[in-house]
């Protein structure tokens, strides 16, 4: 697979998280990665950066995912709006998993996360947009 030109956001409070899922995007070839420790950075980078899709911790302080969520899909920039996002989280509680749905995530990985995990979540991003695999 070739997405090596593929440019992709990490919002996680965590720091090894985000190094965690930096490595596996290297795995896959992906070299253009950045990095923002919460959703307020993360709408920043969104914004100026405007990458192909963005992986989202879903619990974060001071904003987390959720928050960071709602306001990107409420910009009245149709292709920040629509932005994908991957939420990650170590919670798989239904009200989780429902709270996230309301703001229309592109997928939800739940940690500890996989390379084929990963993988698979940017195959679907990608299908999803007709850029095929």
């Amino acid at each position: 697979m070739h997405w090596a030109n593929l440019k992709v956001l990490i919002i996680d409070d965590d720091a090894t998280m985000r190094t965690l899922l930096r490595n596996l995007l290297r795995q896959l070839s992906i070299r253009e990665v950045v990095e923002a420790p919460d959703g307020r950075e993360g709408l920043v980078a969104t914004a100026r950066l405007r990458p192909r899709m963005v992986f989202c911790d879903l619990h974060m302080l001071p904003v987390g995912g959720l928050t960071y969520l709602a306001k990107l899909r409420r910009s009245s920039v149709p292709e920040l709006a629509s932005t994908p996002v991957i939420m990650i989280t170590a919670d798989s509680s239904e009200k989780a998993v429902a709270g996230a749905a309301q703001h229309a995530p592109n997928g939800y990985l739940v940690k500890p996360i996989s390379l084929d995990a990963v993988r698979r979540a940017i195959e679907r991003v990608m299908a999803m947009d007709g850029d095929g695999v």
